[in-house]
């Protein structure tokens, strides 16, 4: 076990913090959870509204995935340019004018062109607020490893995901219980965006040279000269795709299963919703607030093993179990975060973001696959998909192990097994 004595104390640690950058960061998920889970409850009402086919609806949430891949992926490169809270303060902007533009579309190609807009806003806030945690924690340097800053602040930071998952569908069920419509709830999510924006012109230091603001442990080259693995950066962006598939098919769709699968109303579906992001923000919450010194890798193990299981009892007893997956799928991308930085410790932020914009790529696909066998089969067979990719996550989990270790079993979560983590 390491003492203080062996590093610098806890508080020490702490105070080394960019705590400016940590508020922006978590202001900023904040509104982007807000908006992208207010259109979940509301997604069967839009496909109605605008009369479209399920294949047409999916290209709802898919043009936005689309373009959050093009955006996010010149992210760290836009960062090392023009500094990192620039570059939020533009996907800020982009994301609140694109969804102000959502909520007056009436027709399927107006409501593309909002979420070419809205997307491109998206994939910048996407990677940004993950670097901006990267960043707010480069000078602590090895004791990363020892009090977990790092860990608990990406845990903290996707609470906050959490936390707005939870207000948006009990506002979408608010405003069902008063005879409200999807457009004026579109509107005034927009505005809230910009308390965000406001809240990043706190942070006086920014820290954002290219080296710096790649999260390198080293100033002395510039960050664009670690060259990456890429197989292994395949492997670990697979495991956090295949994560994102699972809970994106539950906050996308779990609404339209409940009420189109079994009936559900309007406003309890939307609660179930809230419910599930309740559990999921318990779950962060603990790893914010307790740092385990177990393995992250066997930590996120045996989450996918916990979300499968409870998505097999969801699907094949009642739907309402399905709620409980959000308990377990809860560490699973912000430790995947750390996971990432902790294989690729000499360039972490261009491996984040990179292992994001493989993700939007394949949530791209993932909302055209659910549209088509929505179409052909019913979105209560539709959304069994949710456990497999959950399996492949965890089968890419293990993949990126054995290619990093050249052996791996998933143990027992408080064995260390991970040899990269003493890395950190």
């Amino acid at each position: 076990m390491t003492t203080v004595s062996d590093s610098r104390s806890k508080e020490t640690i702490y105070s080394a913090i960019n705590w400016p950058l940590v508020v922006t960061a978590y202001a900023t998920m904040f509104c982007l959870g807000t908006l992208d889970n207010i259109r979940g409850p509301f997604f069967p009402d839009v496909t109605r509204d605008l009369h479209l086919t399920n294949f047409q609806a999916a290209f709802f949430y898919a043009v936005v995935s689309g373009m959050a891949f093009v955006s996010g992926a010149v992210v760290a490169k836009s960062v090392q340019r023009f500094g990192q809270l620039p570059v939020l303060r533009i996907g800020q902007i982009t994301m609140a004018v694109g969804f102000a533009i959502l909520s007056r579309v009436e027709t399927f190609w107006q409501m593309i062109g909002a979420c070419i807009v809205f997307g491109l806003g998206f994939g910048v806030l996407n990677v940004a607020q993950n670097l901006l945690i990267l960043n707010a924690t480069s000078t602590i340097g090895p004791d990363n490893g020892v009090y977990g800053p790092r860990r608990r602040l990406l845990s903290g930071l996707h609470s906050m995901y959490a936390f707005a998952s939870i207000v948006a569908p009990l506002v979408a069920a608010y405003f069902f219980r008063i005879g409200g419509n999807w457009r004026e709830v579109f509107l005034i999510a927009a505005v809230f965006v910009l308390s965000s924006f406001f809240i990043s012109f706190w942070p006086s230091n920014t820290r954002t040279t290219a080296s710096e603001a790649a999260g390198c442990a080293s100033t002395s080259e510039p960050a664009k000269s670690a060259k990456l693995p890429v197989g292994r950066l395949w492997l670990v962006a697979c495991m956090l795709s295949f994560y994102s598939l699972a809970e994106l098919t539950v906050s996308s769709r779990l609404a339209l299963y409940l009420r189109h699968g079994f009936g559900y109303k309007p406003a309890v579906a939307a609660e179930d919703v809230a419910l599930f992001y309740s559990f999921l923000l318990i779950g962060r919450l603990i790893f914010f607030f307790f740092h385990f010194r177990w393995s992250t890798r066997s930590i996120i193990g045996w989450a996918l093993v916990g979300t499968i299981a409870f998505f097999l009892i969801g699907l094949s007893w009642r739907p309402d179990i399905l709620v409980l997956c959000g308990l377990f799928m809860a560490p699973v991308f912000c430790l995947g975060i750390d996971y990432i930085a902790e294989l690729f410790p000499e360039n972490p932020s261009v491996a984040v973001n990179n292992c994001i914009a493989i993700s939007c790529l394949f949530i791209v696909l993932m909302h055209i696959l659910l549209g088509i066998l929505t179409d052909q089969y019913g979105i209560a067979r539709a959304f069994t998909v949710a456990p497999v990719f959950a399996g492949l996550s965890l089968l890419f989990l293990w993949l990126s192990a054995v290619e990093t270790d050249k052996s791996w079993k998933l143990g027992r979560p408080w064995q260390r097994t991970d040899a990269s983590v003493t890395k950190i």
